[in-house]
């Protein structure tokens, strides 16, 4: 066994005695967040209080505190060491014709810190009309422009051109397919990167509602779109709208979905697949979701891997019926609430 050095320890302010936040990733299997007092974890707690309290330089570490920091995470295996994972920043997609290149103090929203670097710009996207990250050589940055003048990238007129249909869809029957969420390469990646994060442990185990998913709950990477697709939302509900919380989703064996309406934080949600494995003979996910429409009549909703669904979840039930043995799924969910609404936004 070995000190598990992706782990952080923080000491919680104000309690008396102290008490300690562990945070802890596991290579094949979940993220740890434990709070470690001396009635829940005693002999865990003896050996943190004098490492870090006391300063003492060899605090004791019997064997029944051994066993305890191995339940926390804090010593594993050598397999169990989990890695770090990066997004990669892919520089090919600057080979189009038109650029449009900004730095990221330029932009409205909350870039995440590992995009905030000297070789990293941001590309505007026609098809989605949004941001996102391209790789460019240090020194040699390409002549950005003014934002003066992308601004103008975003105006009404310019999101005329897309969601026409989703739009009628939407005030209709409560729900509707968007096209063109994200760039390609945006959905490879991000399927990449939070597989690879799920796989070395870096994602939370939640199970609720019959859902058993590994999560991420506003992953700032998954935050960068959420911001950016607001402007979208907007103009879909016809109405300002505001984002509320994200969440990655991948789901585990067994997983189901029990029939509900969604919280007051979640009045649309966007459902994006960004992985599915095996799909059926058409391309399409085997793992419908359930929405039960305005008329009464059930409908079974099957994505392809890239497609988005907008829904009122807070009007219609929607559920699934349990993932089939041996499949794996992987969405990105993005919750709006009205820009009047006042409540919690989680």
């Amino acid at each position: 066994m070995q000190f598990n050095h992706a782990a952080k320890i923080t000491v919680q302010g104000g309690a008396t005695p102290p008490v300690f936040l562990i945070e802890a990733p596991l290579r094949g299997d979940s993220f740890r967040s434990t709070l470690v007092t001396p009635d829940l974890w005693p002999n865990a707690y003896r050996y943190l209080h004098g490492a870090i309290i006391e300063s003492m330089p060899e605090p004791v570490a019997d064997s029944e505190a051994l066993a305890e920091l191995g339940n926390l995470g804090l010593l594993v295996e050598a397999d169990e060491l989990s890695t770090p994972v990066e997004y990669r920043v892919d520089p090919s997609v600057l080979e189009g014709p038109e650029k449009i290149l900004i730095r990221h103090a330029s932009l409205p929203w909350q870039v995440p810190t590992e995009w905030q670097r000297d070789d990293v710009c941001f590309s505007w996207c026609p098809s989605s009309k949004i941001w996102f990250p391209v790789l460019v050589a240090v020194g040699d940055a390409p002549e950005l422009s003014a934002q003066g003048e992308w601004e103008t990238l975003r105006t009404d007129s310019a999101f005329e051109q897309i969601d026409v249909p989703s739009r009628k869809q939407l005030a209709t029957e409560g729900f509707a397919t968007l096209d063109h969420l994200l760039p390609l390469a945006v959905r490879t990646e991000l399927a990449r990167y939070y597989r690879a994060l799920g796989d070395e442990g870096y994602l939370e185990r939640r199970e609720s509602r019959g859902v058993r998913r590994l999560i991420a709950h506003n992953h700032p990477i998954a935050r960068f779109w959420h911001q950016q697709l607001n402007d979208r939302i907007s103009r879909l509900v016809g109405a300002p709208t505001k984002p509320s919380y994200s969440f990655v989703s991948s789901y585990l064996q067994g997983s189901d979905l029990f029939w509900h309406t969604d919280r007051p934080p979640c009045e649309y949600t966007i459902t994006y697949l960004l992985e599915y494995h095996p799909v059926d003979s058409m391309g399409r996910s085997d793992w419908p979701l359930l929405v039960r429409q305005r008329n009464g009549q059930v409908a079974e909703i099957r994505q392809r891997i890239g497609d988005a669904l907008i829904f009122k979840g807070r009007e219609l039930s929607h559920s699934r019926d349990q993932l089939p043995h041996g499949h794996q799924s992987l969405s990105l969910l993005f919750h709006y609430v009205d820009a009047d609404y006042k409540g919690d936004l989680d």
